[in-house]
């Protein structure tokens, strides 16, 4: 594989096995943790869930600002690292 992404000029990457903060997912979870859930306790299963449902539904009203800015393929890089 390395060679056919030399010949493709794919520069190859190697990332730490946990990489979360790479993961679209994983921030969309920060977010709703630390939106919704922040070490507050639910009533029930069911308010706990409809809470959840609440916040993913407003994502893309509501919240847009916040998932945008997550959701960003802005990565830092490292140029030139010895």
């Amino acid at each position: 594989m390395q060679n056919l992404a030399g010949a493709l000029t794919i520069e190859w990457v190697f990332l730490p096995g946990c990489s979360p903060h790479l993961s679209r997912l994983e921030r969309l979870w920060q977010l709703v943790k630390t939106s919704v859930l922040n070490s507050r306790a639910s009533a029930s299963f069911a308010v706990f869930r409809q809470t959840i449902d609440l916040c993913l539904d407003e994502l893309t009203t509501r919240r847009q600002a916040s998932t945008q800015t997550l959701m960003a393929r802005h990565f830092q890089t490292f140029k030139d690292v010895a």
